[in-house]
């Protein structure tokens, strides 16, 4: 970055190395509609030293932009260009990318390019790909995860939907399950063509009590007539710290084999069972407040474990393949704890669960 900061001219031309850009390194496209097509800019140069300049590699850093030199080497006094290309589809509003350029022998620079993406307007189905068939309402999402939270205060999110049918339609929470702590304000009737928001509020008490990861399901009643696609809700609440002074002991949570892969396993395979040690790095004694783990998989950390500083726990993850499907396996444990630096850390599970091998049968010959 100092290499390039260093070799911009102070003029309308900038030069990287010997290869100068006469229109510069950053374009702006300006305004344009996502679903416009295709944006196209080409930044050309010149070599102006006396050694031949190769291009050794390109590189973009999003599926949504293409670049491409039109030659690799560039000898003295020649010219050439590096054509950009994005595509604004999925990308609405202001954006900035850029795309590394490596020379050989080391060194690179960044072209870069802005532009405001005028969003385009989305059709019904894609907007709100929910549909509850018996009454016309849409929503956009069935499930939403709060990440984590203070205890004592509150966090909300929005379920948004809309009435595609003919009539008014009155919407209410009919079916709850789960921790209790989540409100949710539903806008009563909404009418034909109305988009309307159910707010999802989480409020946990500043005590322990809430202190953990929390889950909670609900269905909705549409005219009366309950529907059975449920919403599902979680949030990790973490409890209240004080104020953090460094001359006040801390507990440090660090637990081995954070993300741990685990390759090709053939499915059916009987359960595994993966080792991890828990240190507290900090000066205080750590608590273990809760352990979340996915169905299918269990974990011998309890609840209420204390680890002193500088000591280490010892625990396992039992994973049982059978539960799982075949194809691509990635599944999280978190574990909550006292840290007020840190306080969930995720354990991240990979791997690739494979079909058995089908065993041919071959029938003996008849005499």
């Amino acid at each position: 970055m100092i290499f390039f900061l260093s070799s911009l001219s102070c003029g309308g031309q900038e030069k990287v190395s010997y290869l100068d850009f006469p229109d510069g390194l950053s374009w702006d496209f300006g305004r344009a509609r996502e679903e416009g097509g295709e944006l196209v800019h080409t930044y050309r140069f010149t070599n102006t030293g006396k050694d031949t300049v190769t291009i050794a590699n390109i590189n973009v850093f999003c599926k949504c932009t293409r670049a491409v030199a039109s030659a690799r080497t560039f000898p003295p006094g020649e010219s050439g260009e590096i054509r950009v290309s994005f595509s604004p589809y999925g990308y609405p509003g202001k954006i900035t990318k850029s795309v590394r350029v490596t020379l050989a022998p080391k060194s690179d620079f960044l072209l870069t390019f802005t532009a405001d993406i005028i969003p385009r307007q989305k059709p019904v189905e894609e907007e709100y790909p929910v549909l509850l068939r018996s009454s016309g309402l849409r929503f956009d999402k069935t499930s939403f995860n709060f990440s984590w939270m203070t205890a004592g205060q509150s966090k909300s999110m929005i379920l948004k939907c809309t009435n595609t049918s003919s009539v008014p339609r009155s919407i209410e929470v009919a079916d709850r399950h789960g921790s209790g702590l989540l409100d949710i304000w539903c806008p009563g009737v909404i009418r034909p063509g109305e988009k309307a928001e159910l707010v999802l509020t989480y409020r946990p008490d500043s005590t322990l009590a809430d202190v953990g990861f929390q889950r909670d399901t609900f269905s909705l009643a549409v005219a009366g007539q309950f529907e059975s696609i449920p919403v599902d809700a979680q949030v990790a609440v973490v409890e209240v710290f004080p104020g953090q002074d460094k001359d006040v002991p801390v507990p440090g949570l660090s637990i081995s084999n954070s993300y741990l892969n685990l390759h090709d396993i053939p499915a059916g395979s009987p359960d595994r069972t993966l080792p991890y040690t828990v240190r507290n790095i900090g000066k205080a004694p750590l608590t273990i407040r809760d352990v979340d783990c996915p169905d299918g998989i269990t974990c011998s950390l309890r609840q209420g474990t204390v680890v002193e500083p500088g000591c280490t726990v010892q625990f396992v993850l039992t994973v049982r393949f059978s539960a799982f499907p075949e194809g691509k396996f990635f599944e999280t444990v978190r574990v909550l704890s006292n840290d007020p630096v840190r306080p969930v850390k995720s354990l991240l599970l990979t791997a690739k669960i494979a079909a058995r091998p089908q065993v041919q049968s071959s029938s003996a010959e008849k005499p």
